[in-house]
């Protein structure tokens, strides 16, 4: 698999992702973003705290519909 940033991700592996980002979203006390925070990684906690944001919405939107 490749590691370049701008490589599209193949459609089969984004349910995949999506999976994970739902369960990194989904842990509380503490988040991952506290961890981060907590050890001084401010801006990966705010990366987390923007993915977390943004699969709330999705599911948000799923529910929605």
């Amino acid at each position: 698999m490749s590691t370049q940033p701008n490589t599209p991700t193949p459609a089969d592996l984004l349910p995949a992702v999506l999976t994970a980002c739902r369960e990194i979203a989904r842990m509380k006390h503490p988040s991952i973003e506290h961890l981060l925070r907590h050890r001084g990684f401010g801006f990966e906690a705010d990366r987390i705290a923007d993915l977390v944001l943004a699969i709330e919405a999705l599911d948000a939107h799923r529910d929605a519909n």
